[in-house]
């Protein structure tokens, strides 16, 4: 629904609004669902606002939620009085649809005010670029400025109240998804991909961190994840091939090949891999991208898991001249982890090691994020080709495994982990010629 004020349109959720607050009056416990979603500053209507601020008042009081307790809280409201009175609030509860519905009814009440937001951005916007006395090199910065004002956590949600804390504990936590291998989901705490974490994966040239980055958005894409992918060294064409030999087998690897060259077979298996992405919310983007822009596109694709590969390969920031290695360095890790701030989402950053074994230009992505896993190539006591991975930081979980190393097969075929563990040298199965895949690079 859409007010014209002025000639213009305003974007309005009216009926949301009262779902919204009717679901609560209805069953108080939605208040919690919702109050994740939307605070009364997004509502259109004062009355509304209002009624939701109680709400969230009497939550705060640990009172119930309903038709008694928010009637006495409004009795001598005269915005309440103005639109109806009590009888207004009763005709919210009774032509709710479906009280368990409200967190579907409140994400709706949220993308009309981000759009109110917005347009109203787009205004400040257009006033900035007009205004000759502004500095051209301070146009940009501004500009971003505006643009993240409208966010919602920056805005409503990163208060540091006590009450969004108490939500957050008593919400279910998310699961996460899984990364394709048990055992390092169990490093990470036991939970894989968890929404607003930032994992680094380093190694050294040939150690297989794009395989395993690759492997992980696989098995994320087929638990229902939303996934922006930023192949930032490769080309999308490459990265499709190699989703589909981490999840058809080897053979997708040919598919590199100029068309003309494939065989029935070949043509066969792009087709699958058509079918399984087919309406899949998969997004890949292959030029250099600035952090800035990674995180608008992500926030426009409502992305729960981000692959950002290569970090050194990132835009750098335009005052990135007038600055030393580590402050960039320090800046990029710094809009790195407002990316996770910012989306909620669970971003994966492949890095290079320099020849010493460290981070390069990456010692202040380190120190940004909740878990370093570092890989290590080395082979099993009977020659296997394996690789180690060695948690250099872990804050995933209050439960992971924090220092616990692990060493695997690498299956640079399929991008895929096979764990050795302590009476085995190898899996079962494995073999010198089965090893002997393990050939491709990085």
């Amino acid at each position: 629904m859409k007010r014209r004020t002025n000639d213009a349109l305003v974007p309005l959720a009216t009926d949301a609004e009262r779902a919204t607050l009717g679901a609560i009056l209805t069953d108080g416990r939605q208040y919690v669902p919702v109050a994740r979603v939307v605070k009364a500053g997004h509502f259109h209507r004062p009355v509304h606002a209002l009624i939701f601020e109680t709400m969230t008042d009497l939550h705060r009081a640990g009172s119930s939620i309903d038709f008694v307790t928010i009637g006495q809280a409004l009795s001598g409201s005269d915005e309440l009085r103005e639109a109806g009175g009590l009888p207004y609030i009763a005709g919210l509860a009774e032509r709710v649809p479906v009280a368990a519905h409200a967190r579907h009814y409140a994400e709706q009440v949220y993308r009309a005010a981000m759009r109110r937001n917005l347009i109203g951005a787009a205004g400040e916007l257009a006033r900035t670029a007009y205004d000759d006395d502004e500095k051209f090199d301070d146009l940009m910065p501004k500009a971003r400025a505006i643009l993240d004002q409208i966010d919602d956590h920056a805005q409503h949600s990163e208060t540091g109240s006590v009450d969004d804390a108490l939500l957050d504990l008593i919400e279910e936590r998310p699961s996460g998804w899984p990364t394709g291998v048990p055992t390092l989901d169990d490093m990470l705490g036991g939970a894989g991909l968890v929404p607003g974490k930032l994992l680094v994966i380093t190694g050294r040239s040939g150690a297989g961190k794009t395989w395993i980055a690759t492997g992980m958005l696989v098995s994320a894409i087929d638990s229902g994840a939303r996934v922006c992918d930023f192949t930032l060294e490769m080309s999308r064409s490459s990265r499709v091939a190699r989703m589909g030999a981490a999840k058809f087998g080897p053979d997708a690897l040919r598919l590199t090949r100029p068309p003309g060259t494939w065989t029935n077979e070949d043509h066969a298996l792009y087709a699958r891999i058509a079918a399984w992405l087919d309406r899949k919310p998969v997004r890949i983007f292959e030029r250099q991208y600035d952090v800035h822009s990674i995180t608008t596109l992500a926030r426009m694709h409502e992305a729960e898991v981000v692959l950002v590969d290569y970090y050194q390969n990132l835009r750098r920031p335009p005052e990135a001249s007038r600055m030393g290695a580590d402050d960039v360095d320090r800046v990029l890790s710094e809009e790195l982890e407002s990316l996770v701030r910012l989306t909620g989402c669970c971003l994966v950053v492949v890095s290079q090691l320099n020849k010493d074994g460290g981070m390069k230009y990456g010692s202040w992505l380190n120190t940004k994020c909740d878990a370093h896993l570092s890989m290590v190539e080395t082979e099993t006591s009977s020659g296997l080709p394996a690789v180690r991975i060695e948690p250099e930081k872990n804050r995933w979980a209050p439960d992971a495994r924090a220092g616990i190393e692990q060493t695997y097969i690498m299956d640079k075929t399929r991008g895929r982990l096979l764990p050795v563990d302590d009476h085995a040298h190898e899996p079962a199965g494995m073999t010198h010629a089965s090893a002997s895949a393990l050939t491709y690079g990085d």
